[in-house]
């Protein structure tokens, strides 16, 4: 006999904007992703029901464990799960996205390039489905460095290991603004955060990381470019690791996303 394991919700997905998968909803059957129908537009309301497995025979199926992931780009409301088989087997529900049995916490702190905006997957779940962390995304679009209070909000997150991808919404900033309006300076930013950070947690391992490539980094109007930007977060990590902090480094951001790419 057929058993059918079937999603129906009523929920309401508003997307917009210029990035295509806004509102691709993922589904993960043990681990590994398996297709979804796309939305066809960007505003959807009403039901929606898609079947996720489909068992055959007499034997029981098998246990599986399903993590559907919602759009990060839109707003999403769901109001119910409903599982369609012959003999219903209790159903577990869980709210997170991470892996139910991850152990390791790993905090990714940045702007949009960390929210995943136009991605169809973020970074940091890829990373964290690669190596079985529980990863949580504190990527905000438009996010600047050194905001006060950034460092101590990210100390209560319990976290294994923070990496901190900032800098390039600052940098835009720098290059529309005079260079008297503001302090053109990454690496006092960076310290603002990093102080109010150790001040909680002293040994969690942090890494920096200097912004990605960007096609107008070299802009002549702005105050400093952006590779001056990526050596001034270079040169408060070194000084910081020069004063003891051994569980701080610095990673590159250029080769991680060649311009090329």
């Amino acid at each position: 006999e057929g058993r059918n394991i079937t999603l129906r919700g009523d929920h309401h997905v508003m997307c917009g904007g210029p990035c295509p998968n806004h509102c691709a909803l993922k589904l993960y059957v043990d681990g590994v992703r398996r297709a979804l129908p796309s939305p066809p537009r960007a505003h959807m309301h009403g039901f929606t029901t898609v079947a996720l497995l489909h068992h055959t025979g007499d034997a029981a199926p098998p246990n599986r464990t399903l993590e559907l992931v919602m759009p990060r780009g839109g707003h999403v409301e769901l109001v119910g799960l409903r599982l369609s088989v012959a003999r219903a087997p209790a159903l577990e529900v869980r709210r997170p996205h991470w892996r139910p049995h991850a152990a390791f916490r790993w905090l990714a702190y940045g702007d949009s390039i960390t929210q995943g905006f136009c991605a169809d997957t973020p970074y940091p779940e890829i990373i964290g489905r690669e190596n079985g962390w529980r990863d949580i995304n504190a990527g905000i679009s438009g996010l600047f460095l050194g905001r006060k209070g950034q460092g101590t909000a990210l100390s209560r997150s319990k976290a294994d290991l923070v990496t901190i991808l900032l800098g390039t919404n600052d940098f835009s900033s720098w290059c529309m603004k005079p260079p008297e309006a503001l302090p053109c300076d990454a690496g006092a930013k960076l310290a603002t955060v990093l102080d109010e950070f150790r001040a909680v947690q002293p040994h969690v391992p942090i890494a920096v990381i200097t912004p990605l490539t960007r096609r107008d980094e070299g802009h002549a109007t702005c105050c400093v470019t952006l590779e001056g930007a990526r050596q001034q977060l270079k040169s408060e990590v070194v000084k910081r690791q020069v004063r003891g902090d051994a569980n701080l480094v610095v990673v590159d951001g250029p080769p991680l996303l060649p311009a090329a790419a």
